[in-house]
């Protein structure tokens, strides 16, 4: 079974269970939410400030999580897997970046809300990958050998469009979790490096199609 429509029929099952009262209002409060996108993982602190009954704006920033190299594919060697996942932290500045969503609720009860959310994050950051070369022995055959391919730090912007469930806990504690598609457009300055030496590089494609998912939990005023 397609996962999306699963993880819709699971929202739906959820809210028939629901009371049946009047939808609430969406509240302010400060929400703390693990990330997993194609730049990486990230610890998300957002602000959550309602626009009405319905509507909400998330204004959030965002600590990257270094991939451990031992969690990375030994061979990276397609455009798809030289950016997803693969960007690190070389300075501290390079860990934050912005974490911003709109939520709209389509489906309200008194302890749970189903929306459809709009999510956009930036960060700044370079990439570190393993690449086999092409080398020869000492016999003189052909061997791959393995190398590290360095970018600089380059502008990486993905935004999503996804379906965002919250469901109460306490009357000021709420579990929320979000599953979504998109774009993300990396903005790569085409000089790289490959065990100290610099090369240029040149791709006809610095976007791809991408995913979020995000869990964690709001406290509400």
């Amino acid at each position: 079974m397609n996962p999306f429509i699963l993880f819709l029929g699971l929202f739906f099952c959820a809210g028939a269970f629901a009371q049946q009262s009047a939808a609430p209002a969406y509240r302010k409060g400060i929400s703390l939410t693990y990330n997993q996108t194609d730049v990486g993982r990230n610890i998300t602190a957002a602000y959550e400030l309602p626009l009405g009954r319905r509507t909400a704006l998330s204004l959030g920033l965002k600590s990257h999580l270094t991939i451990p190299p031992s969690e990375k594919s030994p061979y990276n060697a397609t455009l798809w897997e030289l950016y997803r996942n693969q960007f690190v932290v070389r300075k501290p500045v390079q860990r934050l970046g912005a974490n911003v969503g709109f939520q709209y609720a389509l489906y309200q009860r008194e302890k749970m809300s189903i929306g459809l959310l709009l999510n956009v994050q930036a960060s700044k950051m370079g990439t570190d990958n393993i690449l086999p070369f092409l080398d020869l022995d000492s016999l003189g055959n052909a061997v791959l050998t393995p190398y590290i391919f360095r970018k600089e730090p380059m502008w990486a912007l993905e935004s999503f469009l996804g379906l965002g469930l919250t469901t109460a806990l306490s009357d000021h504690i709420a579990l929320t979790q979000s599953l979504g598609g998109g774009v993300s457009k990396y903005f790569d300055k085409l000089v790289h490096h490959v065990d100290g030496s610099t090369y240029v590089m040149v791709s006809s494609r610095y976007w791809m199609f991408s995913y979020m998912y995000r869990v964690g939990f709001i406290y509400t005023f």
